[in-house]
C-alpha cells in the first residue's frame, strides 16, 4: 500500500527531462540520504544493547551501511554522469550509464530483501525496548526505499533508442525494464 507522500510525489511527477531530473534529487536523493543516515546508527545501538538477545536483528547495522553506501555510490553515478548526458538530450552512449543503473537498482533490491530477512520483515520482538521499536518503526518508514528503487526503473529513466537518442516512454519515463 502506498503511503500519502508517495501517491503525492507520483501525481506531481514532472514530464519534462530537467524537471524530472531535479524532482529525483530532491525528492528522493536527499530522502534517501537523510533516511540511511538516520537508520545507522539506530541499527547500532540495537545491536549494541541486545548482544545477548537471540532475536536482536544481527547484521542490520551492516546491512544498514552496505546498502547507504551502495546507494550513495549510485546516486553519485546518476548525478556526475547519468543526470547531465539526459539534460544534454542523451545520445550515443546513454544505454551504458542506463544498464548500469539497471544494475544497481537490482542490487539495492538484494540488500533491501537482506534486511526484511534480518528484521523479519521490519517486525520487531515483543520484548523490544524503545530503541528496538524506533528503529524498527523508522526502517519501515523508510521502507519506502524499496519501493522507490522498484519504481526508478519505469520513472526516473530514459529508453535510449537504437540509434542512442533518448526517447520519452509515458510521461517522460525512462524505461528501464
Amino acid at each position: 500500500m502506498k503511503d500519502l507522500a508517495d501517491a503525492a510525489t507520483e501525481a506531481d511527477r514532472p514530464e519534462e527531462t530537467g524537471a524530472l531530473i531535479d524532482h529525483i534529487l530532491t525528492r528522493y536523493h536527499e530522502m534517501h540520504r537523510a533516511d540511511l543516515a538516520s537508520l545507522g546508527p539506530l541499527a547500532d545501538r540495537v545491536e549494541r544493547v541486545h548482544a545477548d538477545d537471540p532475536d536482536a536483528p544481527r547484521g542490520l547495522a551492516r546491512a544498514i551501511r552496505m546498502l547507504a553506501q551502495a546507494m550513495e555510490d549510485h546516486m553519485a553515478k546518476e548525478e556526475t554522469i547519468l543526470f547531465p548526458a539526459m539534460r544534454a538530450g542523451g545520445g550515443a552512449g546513454i544505454e551504458h550509464p542506463i544498464a548500469v543503473m539497471r544494475a544497481d537498482h537490482d542490487d539495492h533490491a538484494e540488500t533491501v530483501a537482506l534486511i526484511r530477512r534480518i528484521t523479519r520483515d521490519l517486525t520487531p520482538p515483543g520484548h523490544a525496548c524503545g530503541a528496538g521499536a524506533r528503529s524498527t518503526g523508522a526502517w519501515r518508514r523508510s521502507s519506502r526505499i524499496s519501493r522507490r528503487i522498484s519504481r526508478s526503473r519505469t520513472t526516473c529513466s530514459f529508453r535510449a533508442s537504437s540509434r542512442g537518442e533518448m526517447t520519452a516512454a509515458g510521461r517522460g519515463r525512462v524505461d528501464l525494464s
